[in-house]
């Protein structure tokens, strides 16, 4: 796991519902102008929490390998032979 795109989907997560749940509180109060744009806004806070969801779902993905005292990496043995 790497621990940046972690860290980087739960902050993209949590802004994303946030700005989503108050700009949806305000769509349906004031003019046409206003109401198009706080939608507008609260479709991109939903976008916004996609996105940290397939960051946080990456970051499941990427594992480091880990360096071996020589300076080679560590690979699975090849079973072709």
């Amino acid at each position: 796991m790497d621990w940046r795109f972690f860290a980087s989907g739960i902050a993209l997560i949590a802004s994303g519902v946030t700005t989503a749940i108050l700009f949806n509180a305000y769509v349906a109060s004031g003019p046409l102008e206003e109401i198009n744009q706080n939608r507008t806004i609260a479709q991109f806070g939903g976008i916004m929490g996609g996105i940290g969801i397939l960051l946080l779902l990456v970051s499941f993905g990427f594992s480091r390998r880990k360096r071996r005292p020589d300076g080679g990496m560590d690979r699975k043995p090849n079973e072709s032979s």
